[in-house]
């Protein structure tokens, strides 16, 4: 289930909802978060995800991705959380974050599919639970593709 964002902040048919959440996790299989202001626009941010001195700066962008992110982690494991995103210019990503350490902080944002290494290390260093090991997100990908494509 990929170009989402987690109906308890997402409220349309879009965001996947906790029942379908439950579905993927009893099947194995992968979520991938659309890293998308419109996406996280009603994600109340974690405070845990808003780095010191950046208060009241922290309503979407990264925080408001990581919030989510750990919240789908929490049901899923974080193998199995991953992006799903558009850079084909059908969507704004992220605005500017603050305190990530990347150029994500600066103020174009997260807008080119080459910083997604940075989003990662951006997520990590906010205190999302991302895998040590990112290896293993293309290991769960690998594998939930070949399940279904020998169907």
């Amino acid at each position: 289930y990929t170009h989402t964002a987690y109906r308890n902040h997402l409220r349309s048919e879009r965001g996947i909802s906790p029942a379908l959440l439950e579905r993927v996790r009893a099947s194995g299989g992968i979520v991938g978060l659309l890293p998308s202001e419109e996406m996280l626009e009603h994600t109340k941010v974690a405070q845990r995800f808003c780095p010191p001195g950046c208060d009241g700066k922290c309503k979407g962008s990264v925080a408001a991705l990581a919030t989510q992110y750990a919240e789908l982690v929490e049901v899923l494991g974080s193998p199995s959380v991953m992006l799903g995103s558009d850079f084909n210019g059908g969507i704004n990503h992220l605005n500017p974050a603050c305190g990530t350490g990347s150029e994500l902080d600066g103020p174009k944002g997260f807008w080119n599919i080459g910083q997604t290494g940075q989003m990662w290390d951006a997520l990590e260093n906010s205190g999302a639970p991302v895998p040590r090991d990112r290896s293993v997100m293309v290991d769960a990908f690998i594998d939930t593709w070949e399940r279904v494509s020998n169907r």
